[in-house]
């Protein structure tokens, strides 16, 4: 055992499993090792990438004029999966959205679903969801817009 005062609360959880008899690899993949400190939650990275934000909100975008077009409330991911597929903003696949779906359920896991407020999760045994979209347009991210600056003049130049 480390019987330093300074090691970190990991160092003591790897030591203490290596004790033990648990393989510290396995257990690491698993997720469940502490940061540092009592009260760490578990090693999972959530986040996602700015290139995964961005295809989100095109997503977004894409979809609220999908359903601006007049399509029916409610909407399943399959009918929406065929749309994004021919505007190439996700991967064709057989099973009529696989690539879509498990992109949604990264959203949920980074708790982030929040960039494509058309749609809905709803929890199923095992993981999976059922995916709806509604028109969502009062809750779009919006960019502001900037103030044009004054157009500069030859006589406001020489004041």
């Amino acid at each position: 055992m480390i019987h330093n005062s300074c090691t970190s609360g990991a160092a003591r959880w790897v030591d203490r499993h290596r004790r033990t008899g648990h393989s510290v690899g396995a257990v690491l993949k698993r997720g469940t090792a502490p940061a540092a400190g009592r009260n760490a939650r578990p090693l999972l990275d959530m986040s996602l990438t700015p290139a995964q934000i961005q295809q989100a909100l095109r997503i977004s975008k894409a979809i609220e004029q999908y359903l601006t077009d007049g399509h029916a409330v409610n909407v399943r991911s399959e009918d929406v999966y065929a749309m994004l597929a021919d505007k190439g903003l996700v991967e064709r696949d057989h099973e009529k959205g696989k690539h879509l779906r498990a992109f949604l359920t990264e959203l949920v896991k980074a708790n982030m679903l929040n960039l494509v407020p058309q749609c809905k999760a709803f929890p199923r045994s095992g993981g999976k969801y059922d995916w709806t979209f509604n028109r969502a347009a009062d809750r779009m991210p919006v960019r502001k817009a900037g103030n044009p600056s004054k157009p500069v003049t030859e006589a406001s130049v020489s004041e």
